[in-house]
């Protein structure tokens, strides 16, 4: 990101120092806004700037959803040449009496 100019080291650091600060960041899982980034240096490129571009990431992020939400994968990751990891988990399974009424057998 920051190979090709001046002061590479000094702006990657401080952008390790701010992203890697427990004070600053409190989780892994904290959000950092588009503004955010942009002021700790980050090259950042909008997605709505590019609606084929958005379209195509929406399009992967919302068939990533119906799959961990659908089925028992509970992770998926996959490469640039096609290889991947699907993690699946048992389904938990709900004994018949909590599965609400069922039909009369005669």
């Amino acid at each position: 990101m920051f190979a090709n100019q001046k002061d590479a080291h000094t702006k990657a650091k401080a952008v390790l120092n701010a992203l890697g600060s427990h004070s600053k960041t409190l989780s892994h899982g904290c959000h950092i806004n588009i503004e955010e980034a942009r002021k700790l240096g980050l090259e950042i490129i909008a997605l709505e700037d590019n609606k084929e571009l958005q379209d195509v990431v929406l399009s992967v992020h919302h068939s990533f959803i119906v799959t961990l939400s659908a089925t028992a994968a509970a992770a998926i990751i996959e490469n640039q040449i096609g290889m991947r990891f699907i993690n699946i988990v048992p389904m938990p399974q709900v004994p018949q009496f909590l599965a609400g009424p069922q039909p009369m057998q005669i």
